[in-house]
């Protein structure tokens, strides 16, 4: 029912409006190319590779959770007059294909995130009451958050860098130096994770999973109370007895949750074992506060390196 209503939305807003052909309406907008962006990292890399916010689109924002979102009729005109649509390219993006074919303009160019990285698939936990191993592709289904390897982000900035110049060659020379001062923070920020991660390293998190590329690049040994981004929000009474045991065992004096969560299972796991909650970032998506004061995809992982530095210290 969700996907119908969806596709009847998309079929009619783009009836009610012109039809829009060829690239975005240069007559409105001469200063460059317009890029609209589904999430908040992509929307960041391209800000930091264009040098400006002008012309530049973030659909899911003040903190929309992107495995439940449907583009609203005004995300959908932003797409079908744009000339760039990035997303990332999981499940939680099915909502493409339909608005592209909707969208009467041929000339879109799009860009997946899952085109420049290896992918992982997310891990159905040998704990969880619904069995499995460590291995188990849980459904075949690939974890989404490929931006939490800051490896990863370099590579998506890579690509990222590559559309943009091939769109708007006029630029190119000042869209790749962007790129290459941007990549060297990158860079300096994965040396620091990998600095950090020397000895081996294990995190209980009671919450949701969006860190599983993040943890297999610096080698992080983990516990999860769901594989990936789950829809659930409770989970069962053997998983959470499972990670309050883990927990005691390996004396942890912090458990971490996303920093969406509602709390409710870190929380738990906290009273029954004296340890403090942290948070860690998932950058996925940010508030409008957060994006008013100036966060970045930069930031916020320096602020997860941070919290990562005061539990291992």
């Amino acid at each position: 029912m969700k996907k119908t209503a969806a596709a009847l939305l998309i079929a009619i807003v783009i009836s009610a409006v012109p039809v829009f052909t060829s690239c975005s309406d240069k007559s409105e907008n001469e200063s460059g190319l317009k890029i609209v962006c589904s999430i908040f990292p992509q929307y960041d890399f391209c800000r930091i590779i264009t040098g400006t916010e002008e012309n530049l689109t973030l659909l899911q924002k003040n903190g929309t959770d992107m495995h439940s979102y449907e583009p609203t009729s005004g995300d959908i005109l932003e797409i079908a007059r744009c000339d760039i649509l990035v997303y990332t390219g999981g499940q939680s993006d099915a909502w493409v294909d339909g608005v592209l074919r909707s969208a009467e303009n041929d000339d879109i160019i799009t860009c997946s995130l899952f085109d420049y990285v290896d992918l992982l698939y997310e891990r159905l936990p040998e704990y969880s009451e619904h069995g499995g191993d460590s291995h188990d592709h849980s459904g075949e289904v690939y974890d989404e958050h490929v931006w939490m390897s800051v490896t990863n982000a370099v590579k998506i900035v890579r690509g990222l860098t590559e559309i943009i110049c091939q769109a708007d060659p006029e630029n190119k020379d000042k869209y790749t130096a962007n790129s290459e001062k941007y990549i060297e923070s990158l860079n300096a920020l994965d040396k620091d994770f990998r600095k950090l991660c020397e000895n081996p390293r294990t995190i209980i998190v009671g919450d949701r999973f969006p860190f599983l590329y993040f943890t297999e690049e610096y080698g992080i040994d983990y516990y999860a109370a769901f594989p990936g981004c789950s829809a659930e929000t409770e989970a069962s009474f053997e998983t959470v007895t499972f990670l309050i045991n883990k927990a005691k065992e390996l004396q942890a004096e912090y458990i971490f949750q996303t920093d969406d969560s509602n709390q409710a299972v870190a929380q738990k796991i906290a009273e029954d074992t004296g340890a403090r909650v942290l948070s860690l970032y998932s950058c996925q998506s940010i508030t409008d506060e957060q994006f008013d004061s100036g966060e970045s995809y930069l930031s916020l992982m320096r602020k997860n390196l941070q919290t990562l530095t005061e539990a291992w210290s």
